[in-house]
């Protein structure tokens, strides 16, 4: 099982079952609590606290949208798209579901998906296994339909590779992908396009790779105000093994340096030919 907050409301949250989902109303276990009720599995009194949806599959990756409206469940070949009902008890409506397909370019199944953009629009990243091979498409939270076109395909690492990545978004802004390998010693930075919507052509204009002292297992990115520079900056923490310590876990905070291009000027610069 894992559990997966709700971004911007803390009082809803959803369980990952073998075959299905469960979103809970923390005010509504609070309420049957207070009744003297015992939230047992088979407890009538469950319904009143939560909405389970089915899962075609175990769901490789759940996450909610940026906005919190919409929930997506990853299965093997299958995205599924559910919109959170505005109610005092939980539900989930299923408005959309695709047929995610494998292809000669890239033959491995999405198994990770991450959000990056704005409250209003959206890139989703949908990952393979090991983190190198990306498909992005544009999300629409309040459209009917919010998964659109395939807007690019991105490779990390050369086909056939050995290389893993763990993909992590800035929590902030949420305008930056981060590549951290755990059997590589550098990462990769992926800022958000300026001024990216449904219209953009290309949400990751370029990517920036950093050498680092030891590959990691676990990252984390935020931007936040730096000390130094009285402004705000992107800071990445990553979680090492030192080798000669016992085997205990350094955490390592890398702060952008002042040559990087800075997300906020990710810009893409289209030149057009005169007829």
């Amino acid at each position: 099982q894992r559990v997966i907050l709700q971004p911007q409301d803390s009082r809803w949250f959803v369980t990952v079952h073998a075959s299905s989902l469960r979103l809970w109303s923390l005010p509504q276990i609070k309420q049957e609590i207070s009744m003297g009720t015992t939230l047992h599995p088979t407890a009538p009194q469950l319904q009143r606290c939560c909405c389970s949806v089915p899962l075609p599959a175990p769901a490789h990756d759940v996450a909610f949208s940026i906005d919190g409206t919409c929930l997506l469940a990853l299965t093997k070949g299958s995205l599924m798209v559910w919109k959170r009902q505005e109610s005092e008890r939980p539900g989930l409506q299923l408005i959309q579901q695709l047929a995610i397909q494998s292809d000669e370019d890239f033959p491995e199944h999405p198994e990770m998906l991450r959000f990056v953009g704005t409250k209003d629009v959206q890139a989703l990243v949908l990952a393979s296994a090991s983190g190198c091979d990306l498909r992005v498409y544009s999300f629409s939270p309040r459209s009917p339909s919010p998964v659109g076109p395939l807007m690019q395909l991105l490779r990390l690492a050369p086909a056939g590779s050995s290389a893993i990545a763990r993909l992590e978004v800035d929590k902030t802004e949420h305008r930056t992908l981060a590549a951290s390998f755990t059997n590589r010693n550098c990462f990769i930075l992926l800022p958000l396009v300026q001024g990216w919507s449904t219209s953009s052509r290309i949400a990751f204009p370029f990517a920036q790779r950093f050498g680092a002292c030891a590959p990691c297992s676990h990252h984390a990115l935020m931007t936040a105000l730096s000390l130094k520079k009285t402004i705000k900056d992107l800071f990445l923490y990553r979680a090492t093994r030192a080798v000669d310590q016992d085997g205990k876990w350094n955490i390592v905070v890398h702060q952008l340096p002042e040559n990087m291009v800075r997300p906020q000027e990710a810009k893409l610069k289209v030149e057009v030919k005169p007829p």
